[in-house]
């Protein structure tokens, strides 16, 4: 037996037993030890899309990983305010969006990877029914997951409501404890992965705080629309 009471890194390379008595002797096949070499730590480490939102470029705002720039439906350098750090984009509620329909081999919809997070700052009052992550699809009515406020307009919750291509909700508008929206900056973190088995499982954070709503969510969905604002489909909706 080899123990190595503390790995140090010339510690790595090819291990072999010898064992030899009056009789003879013999070899071990070959055992390896090596280190994973891991990349420098790095926002943009696994990171498929990073919108500052704090700036407008032509009809468009810039994605600084991909390229998978947001196009401005109803907005203008106007709509650029005040965020949480640097800008922010103020939507109107009415018609104003940002969205982008995806295309094949491309990173997006996030929706179509087993494990993901989203992760956004609002600041909105109590508002019923209004999305703020979107994706859906422009041939396929009911696919949808979505971050929102209540549906009902009720309180200041987060709203998250996923539904696939035939029409099953799951969840069908499960709320988080925490508050979102109060006309204060909050910080919203979404993550979803796949634990196996078939067996899909959500968590929702507000403001660093592991909030208690539980749902499972539903998966694959046929979506092919990315949109902040609103939800974009054949008919752009939910500002």
């Amino acid at each position: 037996t080899l123990v190595f009471p503390s790995l140090i890194a010339s510690d790595a390379g090819q291990y072999q037993l010898y064992v030899t008595n009056a009789g003879g002797w013999a070899t071990s096949t070959v055992a390896s030890l090596a280190f994973a070499t891991f990349p420098p730590a790095s926002i943009t480490n696994s990171l498929i899309s990073y919108w500052p939102l704090d700036g407008i470029l032509g009809t468009k705002t810039i994605d600084l990983v991909s390229s998978y720039d947001m196009n401005l439906a109803n907005l203008s350098g106007a709509d650029v305010v005040a965020g949480r750090w640097g800008n922010a984009f103020q939507f109107n509620g009415t018609n104003a969006l940002l969205s982008r329909i995806n295309t094949a081999g491309d990173a997006l919809p996030i929706y179509q990877h087993a494990n993901f997070t989203v992760s956004l700052w609002v600041n909105g009052q109590i508002q019923s029914d209004h999305r703020v992550f979107s994706e859906g699809s422009t041939t396929i009515g009911n696919t949808l997951f979505n971050l929102g406020t209540h549906n009902g307009g009720a309180d200041g919750t987060l709203d998250i409501f996923i539904r696939t291509d035939g029409g099953t909700a799951s969840p069908n508008h499960a709320h988080s404890t925490g508050t979102a929206f109060d006309g204060s900056w909050h910080n919203i973190v979404y993550v979803q992965r796949d634990v196996g088995g078939g067996n899909i499982r959500a968590q929702v954070w507000i403001d660093g705080v592991l909030d208690p709503v539980a749902f499972t969510p539903v998966r694959p969905l046929s979506v092919n629309t990315t949109s902040i604002g609103g939800i974009l489909r054949a008919a752009p909706s939910a500002f």
